[in-house]
């Protein structure tokens, strides 16, 4: 698995962030802006890991391009009004 900001195209190369071009492209195709889908992107993908419960805190932040861990949990309270580890089903 790698993290979200480090994407591997089909020939094993990274894929940088869009350019402006990019992000302009994005917000005409899918009607919000680039921030939005990343935003939107992270959180689904944080719910279901948390979901899961195979992964730690750290692991998830890690994959979402969460660094340090800390960001992460900012994050998840700015989404859920709670921490990661709150977040988690019990």
């Amino acid at each position: 698995m790698k993290p979200l900001g480090q994407a591997v195209d089909g020939g094993g190369r990274n894929v940088d962030p869009p350019d402006r071009e990019g992000k302009q492209r994005c917000r005409r195709l899918e009607g919000v802006t680039f921030s939005e889908l990343l935003k939107s992107l992270r959180t689904d993908l944080a719910r279901r890991y948390l979901d899961d419960g195979d992964l730690t805190i750290s692991q998830i932040a890690w994959l979402l391009g969460y660094q340090p861990v800390g960001a992460f949990s900012h994050a998840s309270k700015r989404w859920t009004g709670e921490t990661p580890g709150g977040a988690r089903p019990r």
